[in-house]
């Protein structure tokens, strides 16, 4: 991995790492119980990573689903990383 600019990976990991804590907080809002946040929480999280690019690369879905890649954490999580280590 040749590291680009060490900054902007920081950057891009605490952003990321915000986004995933600031589900809890929004789940916990709006869910009735424990098991209700871990169910969301699974389905959204796995949902949002095959959307994103973080288990089949976003250019294989289907071109319906093309215009929600850029809503996802993920997708610009992957892309400040790989600008970021010049991957």
């Amino acid at each position: 991995v040749q590291l680009g600019n060490l900054a902007s990976l920081v950057l891009v990991l605490a952003a990321t790492s915000l986004a995933a804590t600031s589900l809890g907080p929004f789940l916990a809002g709006v869910a009735d119980s424990q098991l209700t946040i871990d169910q969301i929480s699974n389905v959204v999280v796995l949902g949002l990573a095959g959307l994103g690019g973080a288990i089949v690369p976003s250019d294989r879905l289907p071109a319906v689903l093309q215009p929600l890649v850029p809503l996802t954490p993920q997708y610009w999580a992957l892309r400040g990383i790989g600008d970021a280590t010049d991957g």
